[in-house]
């Protein structure tokens, strides 16, 4: 899918206890043609399992936080990156 509004992306409170998030060009994500506004939605959606492969993958490759006994793998942590980015693209749950 992609086609979601580029970043960077900014959180913007307004005072009124409604919350924005934004485009670089100051514009509401919501504030988008139905397409570009799906993208985001799935975008968002898969957020957390980005986050968690993102974690996983530092800990695998990153000489402060490497593991010492190679109890994490760096084949699953390409997997789990691959499967967030699809969820991100299709906007729909994928098999792992």
């Amino acid at each position: 899918m992609s086609g979601h509004t580029p970043a960077p992306w900014a959180y913007r409170p307004n005072g009124s206890g409604w919350n924005n998030l934004s485009g670089a060009d100051g514009r509401s994500l919501w504030c988008r043609s139905d397409a570009e506004h799906a993208a985001n939605r799935a975008l968002i959606a898969a957020a957390p399992e980005m986050y968690e492969a993102l974690k996983y993958a530092v800990n695998c490759f990153d000489r402060e936080s490497c593991d010492p006994m190679l109890t994490l793998d760096p084949v699953q942590a390409i997997a789990r990156a691959k499967y967030a980015l699809a969820k991100a693209d299709s906007g729909a749950e994928v098999s792992q």
